[in-house]
């Protein structure tokens, strides 16, 4: 039972921290999208702008299909700096597992605190966005938005958070296979009972830290990104203030959630450039441009 519950922990750290470091270093991938396609179809057709419904589904659902196989097959590409960040995070998260307990109730303690208080308040307020199952359709609805209005800014963002939603989903309802017990089940932090436990990792957390990593991204201000991140942090703290969650389970949930969501951003901006020709009959200009095509 514990080689079972290790070695489902071990790999969704081992793919998170891997996932992390790519973002800033990538490897030679025979990675394939959808939007190197649609780059084709607009030489060929002469309009960048074309909606095709159904084709542009079928891509989309294609994209998925391959950043999905990208990030399973995560480990088997890992580099000497990748086992540093792995080496990191592990210790941080079983630093924090040594802690769980009492951390949990030190925060209870001190929930009152004035200052504690309005924290956690935050947290409270901003709680409900953390749930998938409340969030995911109105990405949907935004896709679709954006999609018929032609808002191609919120029809990237939109897919974005959907689809780290959906990925690093798959990977978290791998992860609950170990079967950690709640804080509210008081049975306390070590206690793991293969497939029937749901607190590690905490999905709030990586929800949150999804939106976080898109939006912050895609604003493309410091102020923005500090305030979106910060507010993603009390959201973790809420979780165990609540004793929803132990804090090691919010900590690898905000680092997968992160981590899937800046590879994602770095596999699609890297297929989505484009040069192409440039020509305007009206005032006989010449050139080239750069195109992102969703």
């Amino acid at each position: 039972m514990i080689f079972r519950c290790l070695f489902v922990c071990s790999y969704i750290l081992f793919s998170s921290i891997y996932c992390f470091s790519q973002a800033n270093s990538y490897q030679s991938f025979p990675y394939n999208s959808f939007t190197q396609n649609s780059i084709s179809d607009s030489l060929n057709s002469g309009s960048a702008h074309s909606r095709r419904p159904l084709y542009d589904l079928g891509n989309a659902i294609k994209t998925i299909g391959t950043d999905a196989w990208y990030l399973t097959t995560s480990p088997l590409r890992i580099r000497k700096h990748q086992i540093y960040w792995l080496g990191g995070l592990t210790a941080a998260t079983a630093i924090l597992y040594q802690y769980d307990d009492r951390l949990v109730t030190r925060i209870r303690e001190v929930r009152h605190d004035p200052v504690w208080e309005q924290v956690l308040d935050i947290g409270d307020q901003f709680e409900p966005i953390g749930y998938m199952g409340f969030t995911n359709k109105f990405y949907v609805a935004g896709i679709g938005i954006g999609y018929i209005t032609r808002w191609d800014w919120l029809t990237r963002v939109s897919a974005e958070i959907f689809e780290a939603n959906m990925l690093a989903g798959l990977f978290k309802n791998v992860a609950n296979l170990a079967g950690r017990a709640r804080p509210h089940e008081g049975l306390g932090p070590y206690h793991f009972d293969f497939r029937n436990g749901t607190s590690f990792p905490s999905g709030h957390a990586v929800v949150i830290f999804n939106l976080a990593t898109i939006l912050s991204h895609h604003v493309g201000h410091r102020s923005f990104s500090i305030a979106a991140y910060g507010i993603a942090a009390t959201v973790g703290l809420q979780r165990f203030a609540s004793r929803g969650h132990w804090p090691s389970d919010v900590l690898v949930g905000a680092a997968l959630g992160t981590a899937v969501s800046r590879t994602l951003i770095k596999l699609h901006e890297k297929n989505n450039l484009a040069v192409l020709p440039y020509f305007t009959p009206e005032d006989n200009l010449i050139g080239l441009k750069w195109q992102v095509c969703f």
